[in-house]
């Protein structure tokens, strides 16, 4: 006859169904964090200005509730995949306590709070940087509508909001390592490591697309019959150096301008040339290229600079970044 004193920690163990329900809720987590991300780019989710407003203006009611909304599905998706989507402790032998009962609750406590944090901190930081600050439109004639330079504060603070939630979950893994080393080394071989990996390739695409300037070109064509007058409306990056190749077909003299921040940057009369400008302006760099040709023609212009492709905001809602 044989005696035990105590019994060995049982494994705690999912069946089929129990992870087909744990996949399809984590996937419904992540499908509301970019819906939620749409959302806020398609409708400039806290910086909208009113239909109707002036500029300089501030963001409408609606675009902060809209703001709001986004959030808190954001925020709901990230919970389904705290709860969800991570199984760090779910399935390793829970920490018998001096009652000789399983006691998880801390690691769990630990481990949904970290996960929520890292994963609302990252979609809120997506959001902050999705979301415009200026949109062109031709409501006051060739003139363009800007949203003003106060509702940058919205992504700003949205970034910064962010980071603290990053910071946040980064410190609770940190704690949820220190106190329980063993779930953690069995969570970080599972899911961890995979998890870390993707988000630091992630960040370094961001970073690449947001700070690393490549060389970027622009076309431009302007043409009118001979007496009459062109008029376009052209955006460059903010600080980009930007040098202009222009040549009228068939060649003959035209009158050609681009005003800008200062003012008239150049002005000539000829048939081709060509001239750099470095673009400055507030809220964005805009220029006017204005030609009158002496015949019918067309003027070409090609403009070349080094900026990074995703300027910082990345989009417009309803255009292509």
């Amino acid at each position: 006859m044989h005696s035990t004193t105590g019994s060995a920690p049982a494994s705690v163990g999912l069946d089929a169904g129990q992870r087909g329900e744990r996949l399809l809720l984590t996937l419904i987590g992540y499908a509301l964090i970019w819906i939620a991300l749409f959302l806020a780019w398609l409708l400039a989710a806290g910086v909208q200005p009113e239909p109707t407003a002036s500029y300089p203006s501030v963001p409408s009611v609606g675009s902060i509730a809209v703001l709001l909304a986004v959030t808190l599905i954001l925020g709901a998706g990230a919970g389904l995949v705290a709860c969800y989507g991570s199984r760090y402790g779910a399935l390793s032998p829970a920490t018998v306590g001096g009652s000789g009962r399983a006691d998880s609750t801390s690691v769990w406590n630990v481990r949904s709070s970290a996960v929520f944090l890292v994963v609302f901190g990252s979609g809120l930081l997506l959001l902050g940087l999705s979301l415009p600050v200026s949109m062109l439109g031709l409501s006051h004639g060739l003139l363009p509508i800007y949203i003003s330079p106060r509702a940058e504060i919205v992504p700003e603070a949205v970034d910064a909001v962010a980071v603290a939630s990053l910071t946040g979950g980064i410190a609770l893994f940190a704690v949820g390592r220190r106190r329980h080393p063993a779930v953690f080394r069995s969570w970080w071989r599972r899911v961890g490591r995979y998890v870390t990996v993707a988000g630091t390739v992630l960040v370094v695409i961001f970073a690449a697309l947001l700070l690393v300037p490549i060389p970027q070109s622009s076309s431009l064509a302007l043409s009118l019959p001979g007496g009459g007058t062109n008029l376009n409306f052209q955006e460059f990056p903010q600080g980009a150096v930007v040098t202009v190749t222009w040549a009228a077909v068939p060649a003959a003299p035209v009158n050609l301008t681009v005003q800008g921040a200062p003012g008239t940057i150049f002005s000539a009369n000829a048939s081709s040339g060509t001239f750099s400008f470095h673009a400055t302006g507030v809220p964005e760099p805009l220029y006017s290229f204005w030609i009158t040709p002496s015949v019918s023609g067309t003027v070409f212009l090609n403009a070349s600079y080094r900026a990074p492709l995703w300027s910082w905001p990345p989009g417009e809602p309803g255009s292509p970044t």
